[in-house]
């Protein structure tokens, strides 16, 4: 019944997109444009060249320590990082609690859009020293890394472990490189779609009206966009800083699905296991944020 109840509201939902998309064209194909550039000119730049070295050193390469690969999680940033320690639990290289910590420590994005991309947006409407690079970066990690503790407190796991293997060669490096050039386009271009699709409905939501509850809802949608929308209607540097560290810590609808678009159904890992921890990382990263800056402005 459970099944069948979910069912019908995807259906509703479907549906009354639809009647969106036919009834607000304009506005769908605005969201889908903006989709495209942000893609484009964001995305792929920032995360195909580190799927296709994490990809690359997983197929070439089996270390001792796992620790390597994980802090290329780290710095890769979603979907890569999550793709990667999913690859990692299959192999019996970490055990399942260790799979679900990493995976709420390390879905986050990457580095340099927590840093680089942040700040030159920021830049553009508040005067802001060099050192506010890091900010959002800090910020969501550690908000991550409490998040994580959170989750261990609460399930205290004894099957943490991290399994070692000798180094060996797996295969040559000219089938390897083709590889992971062919497994990192298929996601991006995976991406493309969500990114679309979640720029498409946040431009139709746009539609029924600029209030704050429709402007919070385009926010949390896809990080990208949200960011901009943050920063046109925030003009308070304490409450921009915080929503923006908030929603990179969410890491917006769209990059909830990007993720669980990338690990095998097989493992588990359900939409709502997902949700419940990016919320509650949102909330520990505004409350860090507002906290630091109201003493720092």
């Amino acid at each position: 019944m459970a099944i069948k109840l979910i069912s019908k509201n995807y259906y509703i939902f479907i549906i009354l997109i639809l009647i969106l998309v036919y009834t607000k064209s304009s506005y769908a194909t605005q969201g889908a444009f903006i989709g495209v550039s942000i893609w484009y000119n964001s995305l792929v730049p920032v995360l195909l060249p580190p799927l296709i070295l994490l990809n690359l050193i997983q197929s070439l390469i089996h270390c001792k320590s796992n620790l390597p690969i994980i802090v290329l999680c780290a710095l890769a940033g979603i979907p890569a990082s999550v793709k990667t320690l999913s690859t990692l639990f299959i192999n019996g290289k970490i055990s399942n609690k260790a799979y679900k910590c990493l995976i709420i420590m390390l879905s986050n994005p990457s580095f340099s859009f927590l840093s680089t991309y942040i700040f030159i947006l920021t830049s553009k409407k508040y005067t802001v020293s060099t050192l506010m690079i890091l900010y959002p970066l800090v910020i969501v990690l550690l908000s991550s890394l409490l998040t994580t503790l959170i989750y261990w407190y609460i399930n205290k796991p004894s099957d943490y472990y991290f399994s070692t293997t000798e180094i060996s060669q797996t295969t040559d490096f000219t089938t390897a490189i083709e590889e992971s050039i062919s497994t990192s386009t298929t996601i991006i271009l995976k991406i493309l779609g969500y990114v679309v699709i979640f720029s498409t409905i946040s431009e139709l939501i746009k539609s029924l009206g600029n209030n704050m509850l429709t402007i919070i809802i385009q926010c949390y949608l896809e990080i990208s966009c949200g960011i901009l929308i943050i920063l046109d209607n925030f003009n308070s540097p304490l409450i921009s800083y915080s929503l923006i560290c908030s929603l990179c810590a969410f890491g917006g609808l769209c990059g909830i699905f990007q993720c669980m678009s990338v690990i095998p159904k097989k493992l588990n890992i359900s939409y709502s296991f997902f949700i419940k921890y990016k919320m509650l990382n949102a909330l520990n990263a505004f409350s860090i944020s507002y906290i630091v800056l109201k003493y720092l402005i």
